[in-house]
């Protein structure tokens, strides 16, 4: 089992109270009042009598003989409905389970009550027994309150009755017979016989008992919130998979978390059973293993480098690096798989069976042999060389490419194909200049009405952008056959006799997203559009919205040294409703995004932050980023911290920032914050804030702009990348098709 940096599944309660269960007589329900991580948080109720304990608890699963354990678990807002003194506190305890047994047989490896107002409370440095193999965490909360039953006694006045005539008082006549049932009450108080008959009279007095019950309890409540269960003899700041540089293990918000930030790894393994190499996300890697059993190497990063051999299985995965090489010697079945790679190079040798999978390379070459069946694959290269050989089967498919050399030898049975279906332009159509073509009636958008300047005036450029017709149905019949050709055509309307136009310069290229035509480019030519060694997308821009009333973050001068992007000062008054939001449009849908800045609130704001939403639905893509849980910039000066989050950017390509705060009540005056080092970066990694100090070559704005909000662009030796990149077009161009300038400072997935 992989050490995790954070043991429980559902830390923050974000996936409901999924993976939290009642312990004892308590309860737990989910608010989204005052999260300290991500949107929610969870309340422990427990109704029950006197100090007696209830609440939630969760399982998770270790590794034997292993330890010490650290968790913590933030607490807040304890509770009792006679009154909050008599909430006893909030336990927090720690069992551990041995393989197989039962929850009732449980042993407490630590324990701690919390009776204070709020704050992060922590169990360190505490190790289970060494063969358990779960740790059961409970938070639990109860009532003191306790009141004794008492029961007491009024008497009340005395009144007159008699069974004969008597005169006036507060005597009242009762029949013989009710006069003789009063004699056995032991309120009669007595009787006399009348002097003058047989008149009897007496007195009777009336008793009050009054009864209190006995209360034993109530009800007591507690917050917890970003629950963290570690290894290690402290307690660190809580993470999850939401945090930069930290991932979910499985499930979001429903499996333990991963420390996924490692800038160089280096493993070297031998195994007789099976072994599992794992290098995640490293600047660079190397791996060396050996194994007489099974063995799975996988390595993703910038630059991977695996060799290894096996007498049994052996799997090489090779993910995402920039080059990759790879040697292997198997006798058993043998997989090899290069991805995504700028350039690639695999041998393999096998006596059993060889696969060799290269997939989306811009330069490639195969070497393979085996004696049992060989499979090489290379599909959509710019170019790409194979030799393999076998004496069983050989198949080598090669698809889509540029450029492609095949020699193949075997004795057994041998296929080659090219895989580009016959007939695959069939239902496509090419129209007659007196034919139905729907797009001669078809403009999107043009500036077609522009003046020329005709005989001698200026050279104008117009355009046009139209969406190139599909195929089109009435009922069955087809109106037209969807487009394969479009043929560019000028038409001068209002030519005086004896005058002339000229045109030049034409040019076909796909609609740009923010509309107009591209630079022009000689025809038949390709162009290499740069990505950039780091882009910042962040817009540098806050709107703010009070009572109604739009406005912009005011631009003040950077806390950070040269940087040529103002800080931005947000401003908010006491008497006014305030919206605060940044608008980032220019991502790439489904990818994932680091958001970092540094923040600094005024004197009385106790906390600041954002969340992501997304920009059609407003669902939250990422929890509430907080000032309070931010890392300290003293270099920027006294009150600064970074914060940042990661963002999975949905379909739309749009987020919006939706800033947050905490003012202390009652707001006197106008309070503030202020943000600078605004970076929007692709990855999982936070990274050093960068900017263009107005002197650097490298570091850039976005094309046609002077200023941070089109993006910040930085290359590394760009001279270099421009020289080879026109070298590498010119060696795999067709014959006919002219290299154009590379292009830099543009956003790859949005100005292409």
């Amino acid at each position: 089992m992989p050490t995790y940096a954070n043991y429980i599944p559902n830390p923050s309660f974000e996936l409901a109270t999924t993976s939290w269960t009642a312990e004892g007589s308590g309860s737990i329900t989910r608010t989204t009042a005052t999260p300290t991580s991500g949107t929610y948080s969870a309340t422990v109720s427990n109704s029950a009598t006197v100090n007696i304990w209830g609440g939630v608890q969760t399982t998770v699963n270790i590794t034997p003989a292993t330890g010490p354990y650290s968790l913590g678990v933030t607490i807040s807002h304890r509770t009792e409905n006679h009154s909050d003194a008599y909430n006893a506190g909030v336990q927090v305890t720690v069992y551990d389970l041995l393989p197989g047994a039962a929850m009732g047989t449980r042993q407490q490896v630590a324990t701690t009550t919390y009776a204070g107002g709020g704050g992060r409370v922590t169990l360190t440095n505490f190790t289970p027994r060494s063969a358990a193999d779960r740790l059961v965490i409970t938070i639990t909360t109860a009532s003191s309150y306790y009141q004794a039953g008492s029961s007491s006694t009024t008497y009340g006045p005395y009144q007159g009755y008699t069974d004969g005539p008597v005169g006036g008082g507060s005597w009242i006549v009762v029949s013989p017979a009710q006069y003789t049932s009063m004699l056995s009450s032991p309120n009669w108080q007595g009787s006399t016989t009348s002097t003058t008959g047989s008149q009897r009279f007496g007195s009777f007095r009336s008793v009050t008992t009054t009864t209190t019950p006995t209360i034993s309890g109530g009800i007591s409540t507690a917050r917890i919130d970003a629950v963290q269960l570690q290894q290690g003899a402290t307690a660190t700041a809580y993470v999850d998979g939401t945090t930069t540089g930290y991932a979910w293990s499985g499930s979001p918000h429903n499996s333990a978390t991963l420390a996924m930030v490692q800038l160089e790894a280096t493993a070297t393994a031998t195994s007789t059973g099976t072994i599992v190499v794992n290098l995640l996300l490293p600047t660079s890697a190397d791996a060396f293993a050996t194994s007489t059993g099974t063995l799975e190497t996988i390595i993703t990063g910038v630059g991977a480098q695996a060799f290894a051999t096996s007498t049994g299985t052996l799997d090489v995965w090779q993910y995402g690096p920039m080059s990759a090489s790879g040697t292997v010697t198997q006798d058993g079945t043998v997989e090899l798989a290069a991805l995504i790679h700028i350039t690639a190079e695999a041998t393999a040798t096998s006596t059993g069976t060889l696969s060799a999978e290269i997939t989306v390379v811009t330069f490639a070459d195969a070497f393979a042999t085996s004696t049992g069946t060989l499979e090489i694959g290379l599909p959509p290269d710019m170019e790409a060389h194979a030799f393999a050989t076998s004496t069983g089967t050989l198949e080598v498919a090669i698809a889509g490419v540029m450029e492609a050399h095949g020699f193949s030898v075997s004795v057994g049975t041998l296929e080659v194909a090219q895989l580009i279906p016959d007939g695959a332009f069939s239902d496509f159509a090419i129209f007659g200049v007196t034919e139905n073509d729907p797009l001669m009636s078809i403009t999107a958008v043009s500036n077609g009405g522009t003046n020329t300047g005709a005989s001698g005036g200026e050279w104008v450029r117009i355009y046009a952008e139209f969406v190139v017709p599909a195929e089109k149905l009435a009922g069955t019949t087809k109106l037209w056959p969807r487009t394969a050709f479009v043929v560019p055509g000028i038409r001068f309307a209002n030519l005086p006799a004896a005058s002339w136009q000229e045109f030049t310069r034409v040019q076909l290229e796909i609609a740009r997203p923010d509309g107009g035509p591209s630079d022009y480019m000689d025809g038949g030519s390709v162009r290499a559009l740069v990505y950039p060694d780091r882009l910042n997308l962040a817009p540098n821009a806050i709107y703010i919205v009070a009572d109604n009333v739009f406005s912009t973050a005011e631009e003040i001068t950077s806390p950070i040294d040269d940087d040529t992007a103002p800080a931005l000062l947000v401003e908010l008054a006491a008497d006014a409703d305030h919206y605060v939001t940044t608008l980032l449009s220019t991502l790439k849908p489904g990818a994932t995004y680091v958001i970092s800045m540094y923040v600094k609130p005024s004197a009385a704001m106790t906390d600041v932050g954002f969340t992501a939403l997304d920009q059609v639905t407003f669902e939250p893509l990422s929890p509430a980023t907080l000032y309070s849980f931010g890392t300290p910039a003293p270099t920027l000066g006294t009150g600064w911290r970074r914060i940042s989050t990661t963002v999975t950017v949905p379909a739309s390509g749009a987020i919006v920032l939706a800033y947050t705060w905490t003012i202390t009540q009652p707001q006197v005056g106008t309070e503030s914050f202020t943000i600078a080092g605004f970076l929007v970066e692709k990855g999982i990694e936070l990274k050093p804030y960068f900017f263009n100090p107005g002197n650097d070559p490298e570091i850039r704005y976005h094309d046609g702009m002077n200023n941070p909000s089109g993006g910040v662009f930085y290359y590394s030796d760009y001279e270099r990348k421009t020289y080879i990149l026109n070298e590498a077009l010119k060696d795999h161009v067709p014959s006919g098709i002219g290299i154009g300038e590379p292009e830099f400072n543009k956003i790859p997935h949005y100005d292409s």
